[in-house]
């Protein structure tokens, strides 16, 4: 694959773009993303993941060598790969929490958050979407009683 000299960024979501059905990236892309970055193209990793979903597929791809961003949580935190600094960062704050566990809970939703220690905390860690979440990020969960008052 051939890059034209105007291509600067690329911004690649993770799920469903970047990654195959197994969730991996496969050899080829890994090759085209390398040849690019060596011409110059910056590669923004994207996803709704938190960063350490995103974190180990930037590795893969050197860009801890070779630079680009990593941009995690739908873009409310954003790092430079090579430097690790954390460009941007906002989250939401633990005083919504309780009011989200009593809306997952009316409609019968699982609710769950991330931990600094790269857990999934949640009441419902048989969730199949949170398990296929928790596998994808490489992230454990831990079953909490109260999510609310966890947080």
């Amino acid at each position: 694959m051939e890059f034209k000299n105007n291509i600067r960024l690329i911004a690649l979501d993770l799920d469903g773009t970047l990654t195959n059905s197994e969730k991996i990236v496969t050899e080829r892309t890994k090759a085209a993303l390398k040849q690019a970055m060596e011409k110059g193209v910056k590669i923004v990793l994207a996803s709704g993941r938190l960063p350490q979903g995103i974190e180990f597929i930037a590795r893969e791809l050197e860009m801890q060598e070779r630079g680009g961003y990593i941009l995690a949580y739908n873009g409310g935190y954003i790092a430079d790969a090579k430097s690790g600094e954390i460009l941007y960062r906002k989250l939401l704050g633990g005083e919504f929490v309780p009011e989200l566990c009593e809306f997952a809970a009316k409609n019968d939703v699982t609710i769950a958050t991330f931990g600094e220690d790269g857990m999934f905390y949640s009441e419902n860690v048989d969730d199949k979407w949170l398990y296929e979440d928790s596998v994808n990020c490489r992230c454990p969960l831990k079953k909490v009683e109260n999510l609310a008052e966890t947080v």
